[in-house]
């Protein structure tokens, strides 16, 4: 496709996509699920759509709108972040898909007993049989190998798919392990530097952002239910603005951690997407190994690539993942598309399940686009 069809094409698209999404998207504010959203749409970097709807924080006089500019708490998108910085690892030879979690990690005997022979692998896919949750916050001031070794059953049930935020946890962990410093200085020498993402961060956010729930009321009734207590709960009669919703999170890891607690803008997310979309390559060279970006985004374990996920939410062909605050990063690979999906959906007075609107928002864009020759391309060794 030369220049000039290109730019036909994009206008189409543009076109194409704006009326619907518009509709769907203030159908949705209309009926409550979320005071607004972002929208950018990316195809071989173009950008097709960036559209804003609503309030970013509606406790503010005068509330503050939703623009292309609003940082997100990313929540669980964190953990892509997390999954690159690991298989840029993987490439460099630092550490291997194979690599166990007590190689890097000093465990007591009988966490070592029951994680033996976990590896990255299953860490990625979940597939290491951890369980899914655990408020370590409940117990702040004791190690976390020592609370993991409570909650990890001695025999852990592996091959099994369990989504669980204690897998990125710990690959977390093994990055400031192979990195020898702390997990926000490698994420940025290890991704955000090398992949020009100038406004994502751990907290504090690089700018203005979309408020999420006021206080952790959702995990106050989860830790609750578990007949666990916690004293240090943020205030409930404020929304939670520049800090990471996830308790664990905030409250245990201090900002920083390998499941969530990443904040970026629709932009970065997007550049984030083609770093696959574009077989492992940054700005035409060769940063993940040959193969990686195409292994990570295809199933390796039911409904989970290397840290993506595939089928639910996501159209037939399509991949990426979703936050808990209302985030969501999608990749079209045979069309070289990548969508980021913004909405600050815990920011109403009873959160709501989004996932009607993240399908037909997606179902759109797979209906809409079409699969294009331009970009993309295979890493090399």
């Amino acid at each position: 496709m030369n220049a000039e069809a290109r730019v036909r094409y994009t206008r189409a698209m543009t076109a194409a996509l704006s009326a619907p999404l518009d509709r769907i998207t203030r159908r949705f504010i209309a009926e409550g699920y979320f005071p607004g959203a972002l929208l950018r749409v990316e195809q071989h970097g173009a950008v097709l759509l960036e559209s804003a709807w609503g309030d970013a924080r509606t406790a503010e006089t005068p509330r503050a709108p939703m623009t292309p500019e609003t940082l997100f708490d990313a929540a669980s998108l964190t953990k892509l972040f997390t999954a690159t910085a690991v298989l840029r690892l993987v490439s460099t030879g630092a550490l291997a898909l194979d690599t166990r979690v007590g190689d890097l990690l000093e465990l007591p005997p009988p966490l070592e007993a029951a994680l033996h022979g976990i590896h990255i692998t299953e860490l990625l896919t979940h597939t290491s049989g951890i369980p899914w949750w655990y408020p370590f916050y409940t117990r702040r001031h004791e190690p976390f190998t020592g609370i993991l070794q409570d909650v990890v059953p001695a025999r852990p049930r592996r091959g099994e798919v369990v989504y669980s935020d204690l897998n990125f946890m710990i690959l977390g962990l093994m990055i400031e392990q192979a990195m020898r410093k702390g997990l926000a200085a490698a994420m940025e020498e290890l991704v955000l530097g090398p992949l020009g993402l100038r406004r994502t961060s751990f907290c504090p956010p690089l700018g203005a952002a979309a408020a999420t729930e006021s206080g952790n009321r959702i995990e106050k009734r989860m830790v609750s239910e578990m007949g666990l207590t916690f004293d240090g709960w943020r205030d409930d009669s404020r929304p939670i603005v520049g800090e990471p919703n996830d308790g664990n999170c905030f409250y245990y890891f201090k900002g920083a951690a390998g499941h969530a607690g990443i904040f970026a803008s629709a932009g970065d997310l997007c550049r984030l997407g083609r770093l696959y979309l574009d077989g492992g390559r940054v700005d035409g060279k060769p940063w993940l190994a040959a193969g990686l970006a195409e292994r990570a985004t295809r199933e390796q374990a039911p409904g989970r690539g290397l840290g993506f996920q595939l089928g639910q939410t996501f159209p037939p062909g399509a991949c990426g993942h979703t936050g808990f605050t209302g985030t969501c990063l999608a990749l079209f690979p045979d069309r070289g598309v990548a969508a980021a999906v913004l909405t600050n959906r815990l920011h109403v007075f009873e959160p709501r399940d989004i996932t009607p609107y993240r399908m037909e928002v997606l179902h759109v864009l797979a209906a809409q686009t079409s699969v294009s020759h331009g970009g993309g391309g295979n890493a090399v060794s």
